[in-house]
């Protein structure tokens, strides 16, 4: 089954922040389309976001269709990650993505903190199981979920959650991403296609930059043609989360990667 690509819209959200931009969600959603991709995952505050209907017409004028939203479950928000899957329901999407168990350095990745994300997790998965909504956890720096064995440790404790592999931070934490795919590839319903540079010298991440630019073990080809072979028939978003450019550039250089390595964009 071939894997299908789409762009994530969250860098633009730190470019916006980091650079104070005023960059409304339209013209974000006309740079994606404009770049060369059809579906997006959008990581917009609600908000922004608008009602089902309003964000419908703006995805229509933009050429999209919605796949996915972000959710989370930190600081109480299990509440308003269910609104948020309920919207995503009434627009026609099918994940929700979660990032969550976030630690500050030094703290301890402790056996209460696993049960409180996995708890969290279910419940929203039932939630999102009743209105056909994948909920999908996603591996990430600076959560209690980073490496292989951390995310073998919370799908242990999981049953209905299921798995948006990262393939950007999971190489960053020195992860086997194609190993994580063949292991885990019955969770896996979503992903994040994304690359990172790390120290040459001392091997410790130091930036995600655009695919093919990378030296921390992501082969995209692999990847795709892995999630290929276990049958994968979902979407893989790319996800440039820092840029030195602009994330428009970076949309179209990850575009032009993906051409010239003969992975169609859907």
């Amino acid at each position: 089954m071939p894997v299908h690509i789409g762009y994530q819209s969250y860098g633009w959200y730190y470019s916006r922040e980091q650079h104070k931009l005023n960059l409304p969600l339209e013209a974000i959603l006309r740079e994606i389309k404009q770049a060369g991709f059809n579906h997006v995952e959008l990581c917009s505050p609600s908000e922004e976001l608008g009602t089902p209907a309003s964000l419908r017409r703006m995805l229509d004028d933009a050429g999209l269709t919605l796949h996915a939203l972000t959710g989370r479950i930190d600081g109480g928000l299990i509440g308003w990650t269910k609104h948020r899957i309920d919207f995503l329901r009434e627009i026609g999407g099918e994940v929700m993505v979660i990032n969550a168990g976030w630690i500050k350095p030094g703290e301890q990745k402790t056996a209460d903190r696993y049960r409180a994300l996995a708890d969290g997790l279910e419940e929203l998965a039932e939630y999102g199981q009743t209105r056909r909504v994948h909920v999908a956890y996603h591996n990430h720096l600076g959560t209690i979920v980073e490496t292989p064995d951390e995310i073998d440790r919370l799908f242990a404790m999981t049953r209905k959650t299921k798995y948006c592999i990262d393939t950007g931070h999971l190489a960053a934490a020195g992860g086997d991403v194609l190993d994580v795919i063949r292991r885990h590839a019955g969770r896996i319903v979503y992903g994040h296609l994304k690359d990172a540079r790390m120290n040459p010298v001392t091997r410790q991440f130091e930036e995600f930059v655009n695919l093919g630019t990378g030296n921390a073990g992501v082969d995209v080809s692999a990847i795709v043609a892995a999630l290929e072979a276990a049958g994968f028939d979902g979407w893989l978003m790319v996800e440039q989360d820092h840029t030195r450019t602009t994330p428009a550039d970076s949309a179209k250089r990850n575009a032009d990667t993906l051409r010239r390595l003969g992975i169609r964009i859907d």
